[in-house]
């Protein structure tokens, strides 16, 4: 390793852990102010045809990261790790800040993702060094009550930044946040490393990043290319397969592996990634999708898109506490499969309420999909992080996270990729349809209120039910995916919480 020990300093748990807090205040108010903002940035700069790879790069910078900064942390400690990436999240917002086109803006949210793939994974593996697995599961509800309190302020503050200031503070705004993050883990968290022998999987990060983003491009050009984007799919399986390969000979001699194989012969473990995939492509479909629905073809502004997806917040929250306190009397399994089935119920729901929206029963199916998708998730992927990391020594633990992290954002890197192309391509399907003798609008005309008032009645009906039955097949996908998800859950084993760590000392802080 090649680092030093700490000497003298001491770790202060309490302030480690208001700094991880505010970490994950940070990288949770991104995802929700950039999804409700996303619309009415979309009007102004134009390019809906790049609205999907404002997501989706991000994911897949932040994606094909995760495992590499996970490795990261357990080879050079929790805390540097961390820092550096929170120094080129920050860099990224401010360059999406300043971006003076959808071209650009897609780039910056690139660089921006490539540190944002640092947090999740780091906070949650020093969260579970400093630690037992009692406290965690108790203490997850402060996560959650971070989590919730900027999913809700999220929207509101993406919605009022958009309607009364310029849009480039929607990204400006992380600006404080992590500079206050930074200056908390430097007083804070101090950690003593032990010094060994360090070598990189280069090859295996290469072929990972090479499969992922193979696998991104193909999915977006399936839909304008369907010859192409086979090819390129084609290209990422085989980049996946040398992924493997060149990951299991690595563990087999010995060597430190990006992610080892043997991971994934624990069945929770394995579970618990694939359970992540499905669940991201539903999570990372309603932050895309339903601000772009709520906005585009309900008319809402971006301030009261917000305000009705709130109670999801509130809801995530609520489960997330009341889980941690089950799971160390049913174990996980129960907690997995509660949680599995109201994600499953929610997006029902949520597809159905859309659809019928703004009549009176499509308002209350929307509100009641808040409250189940909300639940779900909030019990779900707290359940399966934490039975995880109780299943891993610490010098894997950030590894493990990692994996964890990745599975998540796979799902909806690879999610929003492909719903993009197929409300792409049915929505330039169903302009055409509606105006055969040519004359559509742009559909970014839809979410500029600008331009909005210009067009005549019929023009805007004609174009909000083409947006609306484009955006409806996106729902009625997540929703089977939801169902997948529960399927997942009955295979989960019946584990439960260890009392103790895993006959492992103290986590390695100086505490």
């Amino acid at each position: 390793m090649s680092s030093e020990k700490t000497r003298g300093a001491k770790t202060r748990p309490l302030a480690a852990t208001v700094a991880l807090l505010v970490a994950t205040f940070l990288s949770s108010l991104d995802v929700t102010v950039v999804g409700v903002a996303m619309p009415r940035i979309t009007g102004q700069l134009g390019g809906l045809e790049l609205y999907p790879w404002v997501f989706s790069l991000y994911l897949l910078t932040s994606t094909s990261t995760v495992p590499i900064w996970g490795k990261l942390a357990d080879l050079y400690g929790r805390k540097r790790t961390l820092q550096v990436g929170l120094a080129i999240f920050l860099a990224g917002s401010l360059a999406c800040g300043a971006a003076p086109s959808m071209r650009l803006l897609v780039l910056a949210r690139g660089l921006q993702g490539l540190g944002a793939g640092s947090i999740f994974p780091i906070v949650q593996t020093i969260f579970g060094d400093l630690f037992s697995v009692e406290r965690r599961a108790r203490m997850q509800a402060l996560f959650s009550l971070v989590w919730g309190a900027s999913s809700i302020l999220g929207p509101l503050a993406g919605g009022a930044i958009v309607s009364v200031a310029s849009w480039p503070w929607v990204f400006y705004v992380n600006l404080p946040v992590g500079l206050v993050t930074m200056a908390l883990l430097q007083h804070a968290l101090h950690e003593e490393l032990v010094r060994r022998p360090v070598e990189l999987d280069i090859g295996g990060a290469l072929a990972l990043s090479s499969a992922i983003t193979l696998a991104l491009l193909g999915l977006g050009a399936l839909g304008r290319a369907p010859a192409q984007g086979a090819l390129l799919l084609a290209l990422a399986a085989v980049a996946g397969v040398v992924f493997v390969v060149v990951e299991r000979a690595r563990e087999g001699a010995g060597r430190d592996a990006l992610m080892p194989p043997s991971l994934f012969r624990d069945r929770v473990v394995a579970l618990a990634g694939g359970s992540g995939l499905l669940m991201g492509q539903i999570l990372f479909a309603f932050i895309a999708y339903a601000p772009l629905f709520l906005q585009g073809v309900i008319g809402l502004s971006p301030l009261a898109g917000g305000l009705v997806t709130a109670p999801m917040s509130f809801a995530w929250s609520l489960a997330t506490f009341l889980g941690g306190r089950v799971i160390l009397r049913s174990g996980y399994r129960a907690i997995v499969r509660a949680g599995s089935i109201s994600l499953a119920l929610g997006a029902i729901a949520l597809w159905q309420g859309l659809i019928r929206l703004p009549s009176p029963t499509g308002w209350v199916l929307f509100s009641i999909s808040m409250l189940l998708y909300g639940g779900g998730m909030g019990t779900s992927l707290s359940a399966y992080l934490i039975s995880v990391q109780d299943r891993v020594p610490w010098e894997r633990r950030g590894t493990a996270t990692a994996v964890i992290a990745l599975s998540r954002q796979l799902g909806g890197m690879l999610g929003v990729a492909a719903l993009g192309a197929l409300s792409t391509s049915l929505l330039g399907r169903g302009l055409a349809t509606a105006f055969p003798d040519g004359g559509a609008p742009s559909p970014s005309a839809l979410l500029d209120p600008h331009t909005l008032g210009t067009l005549a009645p019929e023009t805007l009906s004609r174009a909000r039910d083409a947006l609306h039955d484009a955006l409806a097949a996106v729902f009625l996908t997540t929703t089977a995916v939801g169902l997948l998800v529960v399927v997942v859950s009955l295979l989960f084993p019946d584990v439960k919480a260890a009392r103790k760590p895993h006959g492992e000392a103290a986590a390695p802080l100086a505490e």
